[in-house]
């Protein structure tokens, strides 16, 4: 089965462009595997008829052997066959709808809906490792192209999130400014619970937390501790916060006190 399946797929590798921009041979490859199988069924039948024919009165059927055992093999092949275009049909079905929905996935990223986004991202890597070969083995070319078309796209998806992130929370020297929402490319707006939730979607969300408190610890909490260590007598840190919606920063500054320090 896997040397047959490989032909086929060897086939379908190098006509892919061909399967790609028309996908009633998908269509075709279904009427060739119907073919097979009435193939496979009359040469199934067959092979039971000669082993079973009963002897007549005057003579005895002898079987020949060399035919039956041609019968058989023929049988095995078409098996074979059909098992191969099944797996080839259902390959071409998977890429030829993962390729369809790119173009949804385009238009969601642009869009900033960043979660549906995800959600679909999510939903075509599931497909595409359903007809995955097993780790070690070839795949087609076809099959190749897709899921790099797919890893391009999760990366263009993935920029964009941290894009955002980086514009709802900036962290500078001694200072942080949070935002409610941004406006990315033509009009497209989204918020910090969205970014949040597309990166849980995709699995990056507890890394990017890591590296959102690094972040937060070099640029705000050392700072604030190397400032609070060389405050003099009768000073002390007084924390500042900015509100101008949508956006809100918080800052300190060294205050001298005018009496004693409470």
């Amino acid at each position: 089965v896997e040397v047959a399946q490989a032909r086929v797929l060897a086939t379908v590798d190098a006509k892919h462009a061909e399967f790609l921009a028309a996908s009633g041979q998908v269509s075709d490859l279904r009427s060739t595997i119907l073919g097979l199988r009435s193939d496979l069924q009359q040469a199934t039948l067959s092979l039971q008829g000669e082993a079973s024919t009963p002897a007549s009165a005057g003579s005895r059927v002898e079987l020949e052997p060399k035919r039956v055992q041609a019968a058989a093999s023929e049988c095995v092949k078409l098996k074979d066959d059909v098992s191969a275009l099944d797996a080839s049909v259902e390959v071409l079905n998977v890429v030829i709808e993962v390729q369809r929905r790119f173009n949804d996935l385009d238009a969601l990223i642009g869009r900033a809906s960043f979660v549906e986004a995800s959600e679909l991202a999510l939903d075509l890597a599931k497909a595409l490792e359903k007809i995955s070969a097993p780790a070690g083995a070839a795949e087609p070319g076809i099959l190749g192209a897709a899921k790099a078309q797919y890893y391009q796209r999760r990366a263009v998806l993935i920029s964009s999130l941290e894009d955002a992130l980086s514009q709802l929370i900036v962290l500078a020297d001694s200072c942080v400014q949070a935002r409610q929402s941004v406006q990315l490319g033509d009009a497209a707006t989204t918020t910090l619970p969205q970014v949040w939730e597309a990166l849980r979607i995709l699995g990056l969300q507890q890394r990017r937390v890591d590296q959102l408190a690094s972040e937060v610890n070099r640029c705000v909490l050392r700072p604030l501790l190397d400032a609070g260590r060389r405050l003099q007598p009768r000073q002390q840190l007084q924390p500042n916060l900015g509100a101008a919606p949508p956006s809100a920063t918080w800052s300190w500054a060294e205050k001298v006190l005018d009496g004693a320090v409470e």
